[in-house]
């Protein structure tokens, strides 16, 4: 049998998420950019002049511009091919089958699938790409499959097999405020493709408001309606849809906005500025889909004002500026207009780019003279944003960098000889830190094999380490050898090289760029050919879609071998040792997740794993959303005891939040279940669904979750004089309708909180607090539906001390503050699985006190940190004045200590010790550098479930070395040896 190609890489697709619920959320890079179509703004926005007198001699412009900056030559035409197959639901190959691929609103290049189902579409490369890419063919089936490129990536794109299915219909009905049709409204279809939409079509609705259209892909779709006067709505839906009945779009009304567009360093207003516009559901992406009709051709008046219309009446909007010299503002500085109707002003505030200075060091030891222009490499997020006129040179002893964002920027630049610097430009400053020019090197790496032979005609890349790196790559020639010309820093990591220059394969060494070597060797790690046969019902089977897990290592389909006839999949796993336990999760569309542990051998072998795939269950969830839309839906099931815990294997719509304005019912299917009772729940109010039975091959039942009486509840906790309010929380007395506790809500440093609550019935309100207690007059309050104006209150009660003599656990400083490696379980009785409470402690001195309980007899379990034994103390009473516990005294119990069985300077070690006896707790250790020991302490005597995992060898990925129950007894250290490769 023929060898797999030995790639293997962990697909690292990005994506911003969005959750516009009302606070700020934490920076991250800008996710909107440029339309990947659109070359720039029409027209040239101006900078009104309302006083063209210069700055007195004491102002410092905010950006230096050359007036002819120094070319680096003409740039060459670059291109992404994009390369994929497309197959049928039992993953055969599917002939002439048409192919596009859709970017934003616009459709771009085509092709037709080959006799293996393969093919190939050349784009233009782009800043940043997101496409969806469409198979159909004539006999009426149709697939889709998602794709993104990283900035500026250019050569072998690979897309994910697409798999084509019949096609699926959608209708619906776009009513207004009253419930009427509305006829004439304008309706685009979307899909998310990496966060953003991506247009299948624009339709109208009929008179009577409904709209059917045919043709369309399986899967999550978006429908974005509006009409003139009468305002705009959205539904989320999964096609096909399930059951009779047809979602409703509801209209809500129009607005408008009137936004100032200013300059930030001398606040003169812009002309010609582009306003972008976007909201919660849609997200502000130039040229949409966005507000129907668009609103991205509005542009600033002279003043730099204009007018926006046409919005949702009860949207949170989200505005931006483009213009020509200034930068486009990240998505977390945006302008923001609140939910309240009427009409509203923004500013937005543009900054322009900046020329950023670093002094050249003295002591560099490469300094080119001045006037010498240099090629520069931005980091992505800079490049992203950077000015259209990028360029670099020497001037006065001084590293000029022009084009930059006013946002910090990081990157390198080079000589043609191969001297280079790498600097680091903080936001907003235009004298940077003192950069060092080095002499990039030739590196040269000798590829062995095991056996010591050569290893000739394998792709290599290496990564060096330090700002603005780009990976080369090389091919290793007949000695075995390849040459990476002009690398730069003191060190690199040599991989695997993959075919689409976005993502590294395995990493096979880490080299010392320091050490003056003439050759690197470096060995070359073997492939083994994972077998999976695959039956159903005693025939070959392979499924439409499957995800493959091996060694905890994701593996792509597309670099599986698969043959449909005979129902195998044969899957390339490398860095395995001589022996070795691993772990193969196979979770197939339509089927059970299934899940073995095999021990294979490391080298150019074959180990075969047959695999029953049994038919799984489903279930439909059709959600009736709250009024603002903000809710998320969990799949659960229910345990042998009574417990509730997230479904394993469920897909769906699990931990997806949604915000805005929905249609009456939201219809979600989970698929890949097995027989069980489950719920659907929104983790947010609590509110649960009725209880189902998931039988597979039958009908899928449906469950109703109803949250259109959903609202918050406001208060404000009130504690004693001085007290500080921080841990505090406010929960919900008793259990859902379903036996399913609340989480409930933090109370801030004001004694503000929010929660969420149904508005028809009755709950009760109370609230916790380290070492305060709900007080017995306004501790609890019973409230009914959405009030405002709640006031909880706490009161001083019993509280109890205690010291710790050894080790000193850390906290954060000061009195009051909650100690971060200290933690008290309170149980009424033995100890079992749920305390009562978990408080964290507060430190006090050289000690620690809690209270918040109620006057009884405890066992308490005192957790210290993860390196030592928790202290059990039994039948301990606690009362309404001050319980001194002493003397806390931890025991560092037994150190389980994990080391190789064959140095690999390349694997790190992480364990994991998980108490089977109670009290249960885990205990982590990891290396602390590839190729030594891991440490576990803390380890009481008793059972764990101790698991030793390999880390960083591909993307972070985790393959499992040794897995096995171990006994200790909490005083001797232990020692367990395991196969690194």
């Amino acid at each position: 049998m023929s060898r797999v190609a030995p790639v293997l890489a962990v697909l690292l697709l990005a994506g911003l998420v969005y959750l516009f619920l009302g606070g700020e959320s934490d920076p991250g890079y800008d996710d909107y950019g440029i339309d990947p179509l659109d070359e720039g703004t029409d027209g040239s926005p101006t900078l009104i002049e309302d006083d063209p007198e210069p700055m007195n001699g004491g102002d410092v412009p905010s950006t230096f511009i050359r007036d002819k900056p120094p070319s680096d030559g003409s740039k060459s035409e670059k291109h992404v091919l994009l390369r994929g197959r497309v197959v049928d639901e039992r993953r055969r190959p599917v002939a002439e089958a048409n192919v596009s691929v859709r970017i934003g609103k616009r459709s771009s290049g085509g092709a037709t699938t080959d006799g293996s189902g393969r093919f190939e579409i050349k784009l233009g490369a782009r800043h940043m790409m997101r496409a969806v890419v469409v198979a159909k063919t004539e006999d009426g089936r149709s697939g889709t499959a998602e794709v993104w490129t990283t900035i500026g990536a250019t050569g072998l794109l690979r897309v994910p097999t697409i798999v084509l299915r019949p096609v699926a219909n959608l209708t619906v009905r776009v009513v207004d405020a009253d419930g009427s049709g509305v006829g004439q409204a304008t309706c685009v279809l979307a899909r998310r493709s990496a966060g953003a939409p991506v247009v299948l079509g624009t339709h109208g609705t009929a008179g009577s408001g409904q709209l059917s259209v045919g043709g369309l892909p399986h899967g999550q779709i978006e429908v974005f309606a509006s009409a003139p006067g009468k305002g705009r709505g959205h539904v989320r839906l999964t096609l096909p849809v399930i059951g009779g009945e047809t979602p409703q779009i509801v209209l809500d009304g129009e607005r408008r906005i009137d936004v100032r567009v200013i300059e930030a360093a001398t606040r003169r207003p812009v002309q010609g500025a582009e306003i972008l516009v976007g909201d919660r559901l849609s997200m502000p992406v130039p040229d949409g889909p966005g507000y129907l009709p668009p609103v991205g051709a509005i542009r600033t008046n002279a003043a730099g004002r204009a007018s926006v219309s046409g919005l949702g009446a009860n949207d949170k909007i989200f505005l931006n500026a483009r213009a020509k010299g200034f930068v486009l503002a990240p998505w977390w500085k945006q302008a923001r207009a609140g939910v309240e109707p009427g009409v509203e002003e923004v500013e937005i505030v543009l900054h322009g780019f900046r020329t950023v200075r670093f002094p050249v060091d003295a002591f560099s030891p490469e300094t080119p003279p001045d006037g010498t222009s240099l090629a520069l490499e931005l980091d992505a997020q800079a490049a992203r944003i950077a000015g259209p006129d990028q360029s670099a040179w020497l001037e006065s002893g001084m590293l000029m960098v022009q084009g930059l964002p006013e946002s910090s920027a990081r990157g390198t630049v080079r000589t043609n000889d191969g001297v280079y610097a790498t600097f680091t430009a903080p936001a907003r400053v235009i004298d940077a830190g003192a950069v060092v020019f080095k002499r990039a090197r030739d590196v040269s790496v000798r590829l062995l094999r095991a056996d010591g032979g050569i290893a000739s005609g394998v792709r290599l890349s290496l990564h060096p380490t330090g700002v603005g790196q780009k990976p080369l790559t090389a091919t290793t020639d007949g000695g075995g050898i390849a040459t990476f010309n002009g690398v730069g820093g003191d060190a690199a990591s040599v991989h695997r090289a993959r075919d689409d220059s976005r993502t590294a394969g395995s990493m096979l060494a880490k080299l010392d760029l320091t050490e003056e070597l003439d050759v690197f060797d470096v060995e070359l790690r073997e492939t083994t050919n994972i077998i999976l046969r695959l039956t159903a019902q005693g025939e070959p089977r392979l499924p439409p879609q499957y995800g493959l897990v091996i060694g905890g290592r994701p593996v792509l389909p597309e670099d599986v071998l698969e043959d449909p006839a005979a129902g195998t999949l044969i899957a390339p796993f490398e860095n395995v040792g001589p022996k070795r336990l691993l772990s193969v999760r196979l979770t197939p569309e339509g089927f059970l997740t299934v899940e073995r542990k095999i021990e294979v051998e490391g080298g150019d072998v074959e180990h075969v794993l047959d695999l029953e795939l049994k038919a799984a269950g489903e279930l439909i969830a059709r959600v009736s959303p709250p009024p603002d839309g903000q809710f998320s839906v969990v799949l659960e099931q229910r345990l042998g005891s009574g417990t509730w815990k997230h479904a394993p294997g469920g897909t769906g719509a699990g931990h997806q939040p949604f915000g805005g304005p929905t249609a009456s019912t939201e219809t979600r299917k989970f698929t890949g279940l097995d027989a069980g009772t489950y719920r659907v729940r929104d983790p947010r109010s609590g509110i649960a669904s009725e209880v189902v039975t998931v039988t597979p091959g039958e009908k899928a039942p449906s469950v109703r979750l109803d949250l259109a009486s959903v609202g918050w509840i406001e208060g404000k906790v009130v504690g004693p004089a001085g007290a500080s309010l921080q841990g505090a929380r406010v929960l919900v007395e008793g259990k859902d309708n379903a036996g399913q506790s609340w989480a409930g809500a933090p109370v801030k440093q004001d004694g503000t909180f929010r929660i969420r609550l149904g508005r028809n019935r009755t709950s009760t309100l109370y609230v916790t607090h380290p070492t305060l207690r709900a007080a017995q007059n306004g501790g609890r309050v019973r409230v009914r539906g959405s009030e405002s104006s709640v006031t909880l209150r706490l009161e001083r009660g019993g509280e109890a001390r205690f010291r710790i003599t050894t080790p000193k656990t850390e906290g954060p400083p000061g009195p009051g503050a909650a100690s971060a490696g200290v933690r008290i379980r309170l149980f009424k009785g033995a100890v079992g699985p749920e305390p009562l409470r978990t408080i964290r402690p507060v430190k006090d001195g050289d000690g620690y006190r809690f209270g918040g309980f109620e006057p009884g007899v405890y066992t308490l379990v005192i957790e210290t940190g993860n390196a030592h034994v928790p202290v059990v103390k039994k039948n301990v009473t606690l009362g309404d004045g001050t319980t001194d516990l002493g003397a806390i005294d931890p025991k560092k119990g037994t150190t389980l200590r994990v080391r190789l069985g064959r140095r690999d300077k390349a694997t790190r070690l992480w364990v994991t010790a998980v108490r089977k006896d109670e009290p249960t707790y885990t205990r982590t250790g990891s290396s602390r550098e590839p190729g030594g020991d891991a440490v576990c302490s803390g380890l009481g005597a008793g059972t764990y479930a101790v698991t030793v995992r390999s880390v960083g060898a591909i993307g972070g990925g985790a393959g499992v070395l040794f897995e096995q129950n171990v006994s200790v007894d909490g005083r001797a250290e232990r020692v367990i040896e395991v196969s690194g490769r």
